[in-house]
Protein backbone atom coordinates (compact mmCIF):
# COMPACT_ATOMS: atom_id res chain seq x y z
CA UNK A 1 0.00 0.00 0.00
CA UNK A 2 2.73 2.58 0.82
CA UNK A 3 4.38 1.69 -2.48
CA UNK A 4 1.09 2.25 -4.33
CA UNK A 5 0.62 5.61 -2.59
CA UNK A 6 4.16 6.57 -3.56
CA UNK A 7 3.42 5.86 -7.22
CA UNK A 8 0.19 7.84 -7.01
CA UNK A 9 2.05 10.86 -5.64
CA UNK A 10 4.83 10.40 -8.17
CA UNK A 11 2.26 10.43 -10.96
CA UNK A 12 0.81 13.71 -9.71
CA UNK A 13 4.21 15.43 -9.72
CA UNK A 14 5.85 13.48 -12.53
CA UNK A 15 7.14 16.50 -14.45
CA UNK A 16 8.66 18.02 -11.32
CA UNK A 17 10.26 14.66 -10.53
CA UNK A 18 11.69 14.43 -14.06
CA UNK A 19 13.09 17.96 -13.76
CA UNK A 20 14.78 17.09 -10.45
CA UNK A 21 16.19 13.83 -11.82
CA UNK A 22 17.42 15.70 -14.88
CA UNK A 23 19.09 18.35 -12.71
CA UNK A 24 20.95 15.75 -10.66
CA UNK A 25 21.96 13.94 -13.84
CA UNK A 26 23.28 17.16 -15.38
CA UNK A 27 25.50 17.77 -12.35
CA UNK A 28 26.91 14.24 -12.67
CA UNK A 29 27.60 14.73 -16.38
CA UNK A 30 29.48 17.94 -15.54
CA UNK A 31 31.62 15.92 -13.12
CA UNK A 32 32.04 13.25 -15.79
CA UNK A 33 33.23 15.85 -18.28
CA UNK A 34 35.81 17.18 -15.85
CA UNK A 35 36.90 13.64 -15.00
CA UNK A 36 37.86 12.93 -18.58
CA UNK A 37 39.71 16.21 -19.01
CA UNK A 38 41.60 15.82 -15.74
CA UNK A 39 42.54 12.14 -16.22
CA UNK A 40 46.28 11.42 -16.44
CA UNK A 41 48.12 8.12 -17.06
CA UNK A 42 49.46 7.69 -13.51
CA UNK A 43 45.93 7.99 -12.07
CA UNK A 44 44.05 5.92 -14.63
CA UNK A 45 42.87 3.31 -12.08
CA UNK A 46 41.48 5.96 -9.76
CA UNK A 47 39.91 7.74 -12.73
CA UNK A 48 38.13 4.57 -13.85
CA UNK A 49 36.77 3.97 -10.33
CA UNK A 50 35.23 7.44 -10.39
CA UNK A 51 33.96 6.87 -13.90
CA UNK A 52 32.12 3.65 -13.03
CA UNK A 53 30.72 5.19 -9.84
CA UNK A 54 29.29 8.09 -11.84
CA UNK A 55 28.00 5.69 -14.49
CA UNK A 56 26.20 3.60 -11.86
CA UNK A 57 24.63 6.72 -10.36
CA UNK A 58 23.44 7.86 -13.80
CA UNK A 59 21.85 4.47 -14.46
CA UNK A 60 20.02 4.67 -11.13
CA UNK A 61 18.73 8.12 -12.05
CA UNK A 62 17.60 6.76 -15.43
CA UNK A 63 15.73 4.00 -13.60
CA UNK A 64 14.06 6.67 -11.47
CA UNK A 65 13.10 8.58 -14.62
CA UNK A 66 11.59 5.42 -16.14
CA UNK A 67 9.55 4.80 -12.97
CA UNK A 68 8.35 8.41 -13.14
CA UNK A 69 7.21 8.00 -16.75
CA UNK A 70 5.39 4.79 -15.83
CA UNK A 71 3.53 6.58 -13.03
CA UNK A 72 2.80 9.72 -15.06
CA UNK A 73 -0.73 10.78 -15.89
CA UNK A 74 -1.69 10.04 -19.52
CA UNK A 75 -2.96 13.54 -20.35
CA UNK A 76 -1.67 15.58 -23.29
CA UNK A 77 -0.68 18.69 -21.32
CA UNK A 78 1.55 16.76 -18.91
CA UNK A 79 2.98 14.81 -21.82
CA UNK A 80 3.98 17.96 -23.74
CA UNK A 81 5.71 19.40 -20.67
CA UNK A 82 7.48 16.08 -20.05
CA UNK A 83 8.72 15.93 -23.65
CA UNK A 84 10.15 19.43 -23.25
CA UNK A 85 11.93 18.37 -20.05
CA UNK A 86 13.29 15.27 -21.81
CA UNK A 87 14.62 17.29 -24.75
CA UNK A 88 16.20 19.95 -22.53
CA UNK A 89 17.85 17.22 -20.44
CA UNK A 90 19.09 15.39 -23.54
CA UNK A 91 20.65 18.59 -24.88
CA UNK A 92 22.29 19.61 -21.58
CA UNK A 93 23.72 16.15 -20.87
CA UNK A 94 25.37 16.04 -24.28
CA UNK A 95 26.65 19.62 -24.04
CA UNK A 96 28.33 18.70 -20.75
CA UNK A 97 30.55 16.20 -22.60
CA UNK A 98 30.83 17.90 -25.99
CA UNK A 99 34.05 19.79 -25.29
CA UNK A 100 35.70 16.84 -23.56
CA UNK A 101 38.77 15.40 -25.26
CA UNK A 102 37.94 11.75 -26.07
CA UNK A 103 39.69 9.52 -23.55
CA UNK A 104 37.65 6.30 -23.39
CA UNK A 105 38.25 5.65 -27.09
CA UNK A 106 40.58 7.02 -29.75
CA UNK A 107 38.39 6.09 -32.75
CA UNK A 108 37.73 9.77 -33.43
CA UNK A 109 41.36 10.24 -34.45
CA UNK A 110 40.97 7.62 -37.18
CA UNK A 111 37.89 9.53 -38.35
CA UNK A 112 40.01 12.69 -38.52
CA UNK A 113 42.76 10.85 -40.38
CA UNK A 114 40.33 9.66 -43.05
CA UNK A 115 38.84 13.18 -43.27
CA UNK A 116 42.31 14.62 -43.82
CA UNK A 117 42.94 12.21 -46.70
CA UNK A 118 39.59 12.96 -48.35
CA UNK A 119 40.21 16.69 -47.96
CA UNK A 120 43.48 16.31 -49.88
CA UNK A 121 41.94 14.16 -52.61
CA UNK A 122 43.48 10.89 -51.38
CA UNK A 123 41.40 7.70 -51.43
CA UNK A 124 41.12 6.70 -47.74
CA UNK A 125 40.78 3.01 -48.69
CA UNK A 126 43.97 2.80 -50.77
CA UNK A 127 46.60 2.77 -48.03
CA UNK A 128 46.71 2.16 -44.27
CA UNK A 129 48.04 5.05 -42.15
CA UNK A 130 51.42 3.33 -41.69
CA UNK A 131 52.03 3.11 -45.46
CA UNK A 132 55.06 4.99 -46.75
CA UNK A 133 52.84 6.68 -49.35
CA UNK A 134 51.07 8.59 -46.55
CA UNK A 135 54.15 9.64 -44.60
CA UNK A 136 53.57 13.28 -45.50
CA UNK A 137 50.22 13.33 -43.69
CA UNK A 138 51.55 12.22 -40.32
CA UNK A 139 51.55 14.84 -37.60
CA UNK A 140 52.02 15.01 -33.84
CA UNK A 141 48.31 15.46 -33.07
CA UNK A 142 46.33 12.77 -34.89
CA UNK A 143 48.65 10.01 -36.09
CA UNK A 144 50.22 9.04 -32.72
CA UNK A 145 46.78 8.65 -31.11
CA UNK A 146 45.44 6.13 -33.64
CA UNK A 147 45.36 2.36 -33.23
CA UNK A 148 45.55 -0.22 -36.04
CA UNK A 149 47.81 1.89 -38.24
CA UNK A 150 48.43 -1.09 -40.53
CA UNK A 151 44.72 -1.63 -41.29
CA UNK A 152 42.93 0.03 -44.22
CA UNK A 153 39.89 2.19 -43.46
CA UNK A 154 36.70 0.27 -42.61
CA UNK A 155 34.33 3.24 -42.68
CA UNK A 156 31.78 3.41 -45.54
CA UNK A 157 31.37 6.38 -47.91
CA UNK A 158 28.57 8.28 -46.16
CA UNK A 159 30.63 8.27 -42.97
CA UNK A 160 33.61 9.55 -44.96
CA UNK A 161 31.44 12.48 -46.06
CA UNK A 162 30.45 13.17 -42.45
CA UNK A 163 34.10 12.97 -41.34
CA UNK A 164 35.09 15.48 -44.03
CA UNK A 165 32.21 17.80 -43.06
CA UNK A 166 33.24 17.67 -39.41
CA UNK A 167 36.81 18.56 -40.33
CA UNK A 168 35.58 21.53 -42.37
CA UNK A 169 33.40 22.79 -39.51
CA UNK A 170 36.40 22.73 -37.18
CA UNK A 171 38.52 24.59 -39.71
CA UNK A 172 35.93 27.26 -40.51
CA UNK A 173 35.09 28.04 -36.87
CA UNK A 174 38.62 27.49 -35.50
CA UNK A 175 37.52 24.64 -33.23
CA UNK A 176 39.52 21.74 -31.87
CA UNK A 177 39.88 19.12 -34.60
CA UNK A 178 37.53 16.59 -32.99
CA UNK A 179 34.82 19.11 -32.06
CA UNK A 180 33.36 19.50 -35.55
CA UNK A 181 32.89 15.74 -35.77
CA UNK A 182 31.30 15.62 -32.35
CA UNK A 183 28.88 18.39 -33.29
CA UNK A 184 27.65 16.43 -36.30
CA UNK A 185 27.15 13.19 -34.40
CA UNK A 186 25.55 14.89 -31.38
CA UNK A 187 23.11 16.72 -33.66
CA UNK A 188 22.24 13.41 -35.33
CA UNK A 189 21.75 11.88 -31.89
CA UNK A 190 19.42 14.68 -30.79
CA UNK A 191 17.47 14.34 -34.04
CA UNK A 192 17.13 10.66 -33.21
CA UNK A 193 15.47 11.58 -29.90
CA UNK A 194 12.89 13.71 -31.73
CA UNK A 195 12.30 10.99 -34.32
CA UNK A 196 11.77 8.44 -31.53
CA UNK A 197 8.91 10.60 -30.24
CA UNK A 198 7.29 10.23 -33.65
CA UNK A 199 7.94 6.50 -33.87
CA UNK A 200 6.48 5.82 -30.43
CA UNK A 201 3.41 7.87 -31.27
CA UNK A 202 3.01 5.97 -34.52
CA UNK A 203 3.00 2.60 -32.74
CA UNK A 204 0.54 3.90 -30.10
CA UNK A 205 3.00 4.14 -27.22
CA UNK A 206 3.60 7.04 -24.85
CA UNK A 207 6.24 9.29 -26.45
CA UNK A 208 7.74 9.90 -23.02
CA UNK A 209 9.31 6.44 -23.20
CA UNK A 210 11.89 7.96 -25.54
CA UNK A 211 13.58 9.01 -22.29
CA UNK A 212 15.06 5.50 -22.14
CA UNK A 213 17.30 6.51 -25.03
CA UNK A 214 17.44 10.29 -24.63
CA UNK A 215 18.80 10.07 -21.07
CA UNK A 216 20.64 6.75 -21.38
CA UNK A 217 24.27 7.21 -20.25
CA UNK A 218 25.86 4.92 -22.84
CA UNK A 219 24.88 6.76 -26.05
CA UNK A 220 25.54 10.09 -24.33
CA UNK A 221 29.05 9.04 -23.30
CA UNK A 222 29.82 7.18 -26.53
CA UNK A 223 28.60 9.92 -28.89
CA UNK A 224 29.03 13.23 -27.02
CA UNK A 225 32.04 12.04 -25.05
CA UNK A 226 33.92 9.79 -27.46
CA UNK A 227 32.57 11.11 -30.77
CA UNK A 228 31.28 7.76 -32.04
CA UNK A 229 29.03 7.40 -35.07
CA UNK A 230 26.25 5.25 -33.60
CA UNK A 231 23.64 8.02 -33.44
CA UNK A 232 23.92 8.74 -37.17
CA UNK A 233 23.47 5.06 -38.02
CA UNK A 234 20.51 4.65 -35.67
CA UNK A 235 18.85 7.81 -37.02
CA UNK A 236 18.79 6.54 -40.60
CA UNK A 237 17.54 3.15 -39.46
CA UNK A 238 14.68 4.61 -37.39
CA UNK A 239 13.65 6.75 -40.36
CA UNK A 240 13.59 3.57 -42.47
CA UNK A 241 11.36 1.86 -39.89
CA UNK A 242 8.96 4.82 -39.76
CA UNK A 243 8.59 4.88 -43.54
CA UNK A 244 8.19 1.10 -43.58
CA UNK A 245 5.32 1.36 -41.08
CA UNK A 246 3.77 4.06 -43.28
CA UNK A 247 4.22 1.79 -46.33
CA UNK A 248 6.38 4.41 -48.01
CA UNK A 249 8.83 1.84 -49.28
CA UNK A 250 10.74 4.18 -51.60
CA UNK A 251 11.85 6.40 -48.72
CA UNK A 252 12.35 3.39 -46.45
CA UNK A 253 14.87 1.86 -48.87
CA UNK A 254 16.71 5.17 -49.32
CA UNK A 255 17.20 5.58 -45.58
CA UNK A 256 18.12 1.91 -45.21
CA UNK A 257 20.83 2.38 -47.85
CA UNK A 258 22.10 5.45 -45.99
CA UNK A 259 22.07 3.37 -42.82
CA UNK A 260 24.21 0.72 -44.52
CA UNK A 261 26.62 3.46 -45.58
CA UNK A 262 27.04 4.31 -41.89
CA UNK A 263 26.63 0.92 -40.16
CA UNK A 264 26.80 -2.23 -42.28
CA UNK A 265 24.42 -4.20 -40.06
CA UNK A 266 21.50 -2.16 -41.48
CA UNK A 267 21.45 -4.58 -44.43
CA UNK A 268 19.83 -7.13 -42.10
CA UNK A 269 16.61 -5.12 -42.40
CA UNK A 270 16.54 -5.27 -46.20
CA UNK A 271 14.54 -8.56 -46.31
CA UNK A 272 11.82 -7.01 -44.13
CA UNK A 273 11.30 -4.10 -46.53
CA UNK A 274 11.52 -6.42 -49.54
CA UNK A 275 8.93 -8.87 -48.17
CA UNK A 276 6.61 -6.06 -47.01
CA UNK A 277 6.73 -4.41 -50.44
CA UNK A 278 6.21 -7.77 -52.14
CA UNK A 279 3.09 -8.49 -50.08
CA UNK A 280 1.71 -4.94 -50.23
CA UNK A 281 2.59 -4.21 -53.87
CA UNK A 282 4.07 -6.97 -56.03
CA UNK A 283 7.30 -8.84 -56.68
CA UNK A 284 8.35 -6.49 -59.49
CA UNK A 285 8.07 -3.40 -57.25
CA UNK A 286 9.95 -5.17 -54.47
CA UNK A 287 12.70 -6.09 -56.92
CA UNK A 288 12.94 -2.48 -58.06
CA UNK A 289 13.39 -1.38 -54.45
CA UNK A 290 16.19 -3.91 -53.97
CA UNK A 291 17.79 -2.64 -57.19
CA UNK A 292 17.53 0.94 -55.88
CA UNK A 293 19.32 -0.14 -52.69
CA UNK A 294 22.17 -1.65 -54.73
CA UNK A 295 22.27 1.41 -57.02
CA UNK A 296 22.68 3.82 -54.08
CA UNK A 297 25.54 1.71 -52.73
CA UNK A 298 27.20 1.53 -56.15
CA UNK A 299 27.00 5.31 -56.65
CA UNK A 300 28.37 5.91 -53.15
CA UNK A 301 31.35 3.60 -53.63
CA UNK A 302 32.04 4.70 -57.23
CA UNK A 303 34.48 7.53 -56.29
CA UNK A 304 36.60 5.02 -54.36
CA UNK A 305 36.70 2.01 -56.71
CA UNK A 306 40.32 2.74 -57.65
CA UNK A 307 41.25 1.14 -54.32
CA UNK A 308 40.14 -2.22 -55.75
CA UNK A 309 40.05 -5.06 -53.25
CA UNK A 310 41.50 -2.72 -50.62
CA UNK A 311 37.99 -1.29 -50.29
CA UNK A 312 37.17 -4.36 -48.21
CA UNK A 313 40.53 -5.48 -46.79
CA UNK A 314 40.23 -3.40 -43.63
CA UNK A 315 36.70 -4.65 -43.05
CA UNK A 316 37.89 -8.24 -43.48
CA UNK A 317 40.58 -7.81 -40.82
CA UNK A 318 38.11 -6.11 -38.50
CA UNK A 319 35.48 -8.85 -38.94
CA UNK A 320 37.99 -11.66 -38.42
CA UNK A 321 39.30 -10.19 -35.17
CA UNK A 322 35.81 -9.85 -33.70
CA UNK A 323 35.67 -13.63 -33.29
CA UNK A 324 38.29 -13.42 -30.54
CA UNK A 325 35.95 -11.39 -28.35
CA UNK A 326 34.60 -14.71 -27.15
CA UNK A 327 32.37 -13.48 -24.34
CA UNK A 328 30.50 -10.96 -26.48
CA UNK A 329 30.45 -13.20 -29.56
CA UNK A 330 29.12 -16.15 -27.55
CA UNK A 331 26.30 -13.99 -26.19
CA UNK A 332 25.32 -12.86 -29.70
CA UNK A 333 25.61 -16.37 -31.15
CA UNK A 334 23.49 -17.86 -28.35
CA UNK A 335 20.70 -15.42 -29.19
CA UNK A 336 20.95 -16.07 -32.93
CA UNK A 337 21.11 -19.85 -32.42
CA UNK A 338 18.07 -20.00 -30.15
CA UNK A 339 15.83 -17.36 -31.71
CA UNK A 340 16.38 -17.76 -35.47
CA UNK A 341 14.17 -20.56 -36.89
CA UNK A 342 15.71 -23.13 -39.24
CA UNK A 343 13.16 -22.25 -41.91
CA UNK A 344 14.24 -18.60 -41.99
CA UNK A 345 17.92 -19.57 -42.22
CA UNK A 346 17.15 -21.95 -45.10
CA UNK A 347 15.07 -19.45 -47.08
CA UNK A 348 17.20 -16.31 -46.59
CA UNK A 349 20.78 -17.42 -45.89
CA UNK A 350 21.41 -20.69 -47.77
CA UNK A 351 21.57 -20.58 -51.60
CA UNK A 352 19.40 -22.96 -53.56
CA UNK A 353 21.26 -26.15 -54.42
CA UNK A 354 23.16 -26.32 -51.14
CA UNK A 355 22.68 -29.32 -48.90
CA UNK A 356 20.62 -28.34 -45.84
CA UNK A 357 22.76 -29.88 -43.12
CA UNK A 358 23.26 -29.08 -39.45
CA UNK A 359 26.75 -27.82 -40.33
CA UNK A 360 25.36 -25.46 -42.99
CA UNK A 361 22.74 -24.06 -40.61
CA UNK A 362 25.33 -23.56 -37.88
CA UNK A 363 27.77 -21.87 -40.27
CA UNK A 364 25.13 -19.41 -41.48
CA UNK A 365 24.23 -18.57 -37.87
CA UNK A 366 27.91 -18.00 -37.05
CA UNK A 367 28.19 -15.67 -40.07
CA UNK A 368 25.19 -13.67 -38.87
CA UNK A 369 26.57 -13.47 -35.32
CA UNK A 370 29.88 -12.17 -36.71
CA UNK A 371 28.09 -9.49 -38.73
CA UNK A 372 26.05 -8.35 -35.73
CA UNK A 373 29.09 -8.37 -33.44
CA UNK A 374 31.15 -6.28 -35.85
CA UNK A 375 28.33 -3.83 -36.46
CA UNK A 376 27.68 -3.29 -32.74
Amino acid sequence: MPFRNFFAKLGQYSNLALALIGSFSFVLYLFLGRLGIASVPDRITETMYYFFALLAALFLLLLGAAMTVKAAAPNRRDQRIALLVIVVGAVLFRLALLGQSPWLSNDVYRYLWDAQLVDHGVNPYSFPPAADELAGFRDATIYPKMDHKNVHSVYPPFLQLLFWTGRKISQIFYLQAFLGLKLIFVLADLCLVLVLFRLLEQVKLDSRWAILYAWHPLPIIEIAGSGHTDGAGALTLVFAVIFLLQRKYFFAIIFLALGFLVKFFSVLFLPFIFVAAWKDLNLKKAGQLAALFVFILAVSYAPFVAAGEKLWSGLQVYSDKWRFNDGFFSLIFAGVHRLLPDGLVKSLMIPSGWDITIEALTTRRIDLALIISKAI
